[in-house]
């Protein structure tokens, strides 16, 4: 359930907002808990430790080889690595710019707070957001991505797959609190006017501890990891070449999706914390 504004240096890439009513077909289908075990290669890591404690993997699992491979070790955004600006699709609440995406300490910070001097026409809030291509566009691969946020309350994150020719849809998202500690996974297919959904749930997991968010696309299926346990599967819908995208986002709280708004228990600024990013094609894949 989410959508990508204008960043700085394609204007013309946009994320909308997905109306589950009229036309749109939503098939729902929730998990609690369910795992099943995965080996995924995760030892050796470029850092000595990295702020999350658990190094990035230095080894593909078996088939793989990495076409991706970030541990924020600078103190500037890395190329390849491409912040938003501007409005989030048609969602008034928020606005996305590049002064609230960070580099430091080794991690990628995503930063939501009132910040007047950099908000929209509509409220005050003001969060980040940024995507990562070309090195990551793929139509099959696994995504990784170790990650917190300071609070989980009122403010919505969300870790997802982009068609990179921003025609949408589809659409991955492998992590969305929707503004609550919890995640959520969502396939959306189809058309822009006839969307079909299918939807999984972890309702208890704790946002603000450092997990590991993983999407597995397959041509027939697409696997969602948590600390390299797979924990849902899905039917896959179409084959198209897709990025990795991160974002905040804050929603009007007269929204139509159940989203939580900012309140009286949302803190002053909440962050997104990406400790790392690794991205695994195939190893007969194409590559855009």
């Amino acid at each position: 359930m989410s959508r990508k504004g204008a960043h700085s240096q394609r204007p013309v890439r946009r994320r909308v907002i997905r109306m589950l009513a009229g036309t749109v077909v939503v098939v729902l289908a929730v998990v609690l808990g369910t795992v099943v075990a995965t080996p995924r290669a995760t030892t050796s890591a470029t850092k000595a430790s990295g702020p999350s404690g658990q190094l990035m993997p230095s080894r593909a699992p078996r088939g793989y080889h990495a076409v991706v491979a970030q541990d924020f070790a600078g103190t500037t955004v890395p190329s390849g690595w491409h912040p938003y600006q501007g409005q989030a699709g048609t969602d008034t609440a928020g606005w996305w710019d590049p002064s609230h995406v960070t580099v430091g300490n080794g991690m990628l910070t995503l930063h939501a707070s009132k910040d007047p001097a950099h908000g929209g026409p509509n409220s005050p809030w003001v969060e980040g957001g940024i995507d990562q291509w070309p090195a990551g566009v793929l139509v099959n691969g696994e995504y990784l991505v170790r990650s917190r946020v300071s609070s989980a309350t009122g403010v919505t994150e969300v870790a997802l797959l982009w068609p990179d020719d921003d025609n949408w849809p589809p659409e991955i998202d492998f992590n969305e609190s929707n503004g609550t500690n919890e995640s959520t996974a969502t396939l959306t297919w189809g058309t822009v006017a006839r969307q079909h959904q299918l939807q999984a749930r972890l309702p208890q997991v704790d946002l603000t501890q450092w997990h590991t968010w993983g999407v597995i696309v397959t041509p027939k299926t697409i696997t969602y990891t948590l600390d390299g346990t797979r924990w849902a599967t899905m039917a896959n819908h179409e084959q198209v070449a897709m990025h990795l995208a991160l974002q905040q986002q804050v929603w009007a709280c007269d929204n139509q999706s159940d989203r939580v708004c900012p309140s009286a228990a949302t803190p002053k600024a909440v962050n997104l914390q990406v400790d790392w990013v690794v991205v695994y094609a195939p190893d007969n894949a194409t590559h855009f």
